[in-house]
């Protein structure tokens, strides 16, 4: 299951992961308070189940997302958005409460499209407002599961702001790889060791341990299958925060995880919860007019590769 940005925030900083201040709106008539609790300066921000919000562009009705996931795949650099600029996509930037409300009407109910979200592109029902500061460099940390070694393993860089895979391919020297032992945890010194690898300046390693600390506290006790902050940045005043989160967990814990509290309907498949609510256990949407009833995942290539070779589609 996966939960929305402000959700995660909220859950990382009850483990002392430090977050911005900012809070979430559905309503445009909330922006301006919002705005001026925070200072004036805010950053608007569409809340969505899919990445690359920077990126993507806004549409004002469904009939036009096809085309603009089109316009995207065929030439991303001439049509994707910017967090400033005549692009701007679904993270803004507004100097005063009243420019906050011009940017959020702009944001709010509109229909944003990203290469992640498909060509249906994704409503935007609520935005999250947040205060401005001055970013002096970005970092990437990240917990996930590493089948092979059956532990958790923790994954940080120093080129955050970026997908993690396209560091990889081009600079893979740049990913620091830590498998943590569940039975020891990840200890403070360790976390902080892991800081000054990074090369952070010394007024924020105790920072950025909190953090890295923080993230694998809230991996654990969530039953998290992945615990992704990227990036988490140093401001000009020396602050270590956590600009942007994404988590998934584990739909099997939900009987010891108020994950139900979490859930966004309104962003999942439809399909998928027709499917839930008649009591299959696991349900994938394919393309193809025939349906395959399965209990394996052997036995399901198969049966589609029979299918494929017969003439049909799964």
């Amino acid at each position: 299951m996966k939960i929305h940005e402000y959700q995660a925030k909220t859950i990382l900083s009850q483990n002392g992961v430090p977050v911005p201040k900012g809070k979430p709106v559905n309503k445009i008539t909330a922006v301006r308070s919002v705005a001026k609790e925070l200072g004036g300066k805010v950053v608007i921000k569409a809340q969505i189940h899919a990445g690359g919000r920077g990126k993507g562009r806004l549409v004002s009705s469904q009939s036009r997302t096809e085309t603009m996931y089109q316009r995207l795949q065929r030439d991303p650099k001439k049509n994707e958005g910017n967090v400033r600029g005549p692009r701007a996509g679904g993270i803004r930037l507004a100097n005063t409460p009243d420019r906050a409300v011009s940017e959020a009407r702009k944001v709010l109910n509109h229909y944003l499209v990203t290469n992640q979200t498909g060509p249906e592109g994704k409503r935007v029902q609520t935005l999250l407002i947040e205060e401005q500061f001055t970013i002096v460099d970005e970092y990437y940390a990240a917990i996930l599961i590493d089948g092979t070694l059956a532990s958790p393993v923790l994954i940080v860089s120093r080129e955050g702001g970026q997908t993690i895979e396209d560091v990889a391919a081009k600079n893979p020297k740049a990913i620091i790889r830590i498998p943590i032992d569940h039975n020891v945890g990840f200890p403070p010194y360790q976390a902080r060791q892991l800081a000054t690898r990074l090369k952070l300046p010394n007024a924020a390693i105790f920072q950025a341990g909190t953090l890295l600390s923080g993230l694998y506290q809230t991996f654990m006790k969530n039953d998290a299958t992945l615990a992704e902050i990227n990036p988490f940045v140093l401001t000009d005043e020396n602050r270590i925060l956590a600009v942007d989160a994404k988590f998934t967990f584990d739909d099997n814990a939900a009987f010891r995880q108020p994950l139900a509290d979490f859930r966004d309907k309104n962003e999942e498949d439809a399909m998928e919860i027709l499917a839930e609510s008649a009591g299959i256990g696991s349900y994938v949407k394919l393309d193809g007019n025939i349906g395959c009833m399965v209990n394996g995942a052997g036995l399901a290539m198969a049966t589609m590769d029979a299918i494929m070779i017969a003439g049909g589609q799964p």
